[in-house]
């Protein structure tokens, strides 16, 4: 079933509607969490639909899941908008022509 990004977006809504007040309730900050989601570790933003869906789903893409989980070195965190941190010392930027 495909959704469109309006109905995306108010599901993502609705559904941090329900875990800020959870995650206030626990005293954790309702708007962000580090969590170890399909065995990468995340720093996330929970106003985010994406970082929201890491959150409570595991994964957004299982494809950039895999990939994180390559390239992530041990102990590595992927930020919530994918950045690598620490970049492993054999990751070289290019420039494509």
């Amino acid at each position: 079933m495909r959704l469109s990004t309006a109905t995306k977006v108010r599901l993502a809504g609705v559904l941090y509607g329900v875990v800020a007040p959870l995650r206030w309730c626990l005293r954790q900050p309702p708007d962000r969490a580090i969590c170890r989601r399909g065995g990468i570790n995340w720093t996330l933003d929970l106003r985010e639909g994406i970082q929201l869906s890491i959150y409570c789903f595991g994964v957004f893409e299982r494809t950039t899941a895999r990939a994180l989980r390559r390239l992530l070195p041990p102990g590595g965190v992927a930020l919530g908008r994918l950045k690598l941190k620490p970049i492993p010392s054999s990751f070289r930027l290019c420039r494509c022509p």
